[in-house]
C-alpha cells in the first residue's frame, strides 16, 4: 500500500488467527483433486454447503466428495502453516506541506 502524503507512524496487526493456506500446497490440491473435495466435510455444518447465485437466486448444493490426496494435503498444511492475525490497522500522519 501506498501512501504519498503520509507518513506511517505504526502498525498492528489483530484479531482472530486464521491458518493460510501454502501456496505450494494449494497448487497440487488444485491440480489433482476434485473442486468437492477442497473444503473438508468437517469443516461445515450440512446446511452450509448450500449457497446460491446472486444474479438468478438459483439455489444449489455444494456436495462432498472425499478424497485421501486432499485431506492428506489438509494434514501437511495444518502442520506447516502458522496462523495470522488477518486485521491490519495503521497509524498514518499527513507529511507537513
Amino acid at each position: 500500500m501506498s501512501f504519498p502524503d503520509f507518513v506511517k507512524i505504526d502498525v498492528k496487526t489483530f484479531g482472530l488467527k486464521v491458518r493460510q493456506y501454502n501456496k505450494s500446497l494449494a497448487k497440487i490440491k488444485h491440480k489433482f483433486t476434485s473442486p468437492s473435495s477442497w473444503i473438508p466435510w468437517f469443516w461445515t455444518k450440512g446446511t452450509s454447503r448450500k449457497s446460491f447465485c446472486p444474479n438468478c437466486e438459483h439455489e444449489f448444493e455444494n456436495k462432498y466428495k472425499f478424497n485421501p490426496l486432499s485431506l492428506f494435503l489438509d494434514i501437511v498444511n495444518i502442520l506447516v502453516s502458522p496462523k495470522k492475525a488477518f486485521w491490519l490497522i495503521m497509524l498514518l500522519k499527513r507529511k507537513e506541506l
